[in-house]
């Protein structure tokens, strides 16, 4: 993996973390949710709003002070679902298959054990081979799938439903 070093974002990190995020849209992946070009203010307040909530966190992987691949991982705020939350990952092209996307999940997994959390979730693509393989190496089980849940141009694409259990 390099001289690449995980670790929990903090609010100095935005501008590296808007630039992660500006050059993950530009490549306008259709494995991935389509959201407007990120700000340096949209990365601030990911960052911001992150820390404030109970058992939430967001991981960056850096190399020479830039950020090339992210988890965001939020506990879910209900009462009868505050023992689980939910996780997504972004990894620049250029990173990627280079288990960086796996240590961070490996670091988020060891983040929880301090936590209530004994359930993480997740939703991927149907037409992402790659990170279902990933998710399936790490013990994350297949629960459901939302068929035709999102639009690429003119066809559709289903989200898998992920989930592993941390704690009996």
């Amino acid at each position: 993996m390099g001289n690449i070093t995980i670790r929990r974002a903090e609010i100095t990190d935005a501008e590296a973390l808007a630039d992660c995020m500006a050059n993950i849209h530009a490549e306008d992946l259709d494995t991935i949710f389509k959201r407007n070009k990120p700000t340096l203010t949209d990365a601030q307040q990911l960052i911001q709003l992150v820390g404030l909530m109970a058992n939430s966190f967001l991981l960056i992987a850096e190399e020479k002070g830039r950020i090339v691949a992210m988890l965001d991982f939020t506990a879910f705020k209900d009462i009868q679902r505050s023992h689980s939350g939910m996780f997504g990952i972004s990894v620049v092209k250029e990173f990627r298959s280079k288990g960086i996307g796996q240590s961070l999940i490996e670091m988020l997994l060891k983040e929880l054990k301090n936590t209530n959390i004994s359930r993480v979730e997740l939703q991927v693509f149907s037409n992402n081979p790659k990170a279902v393989k990933l998710y399936e190496s790490l013990g994350f089980e297949h629960e459901g799938r939302k068929r035709r849940a999102v639009r690429i141009g003119d066809k559709y694409c289903d989200i898998l439903l992920m989930a592993k259990f941390l704690k009996a």
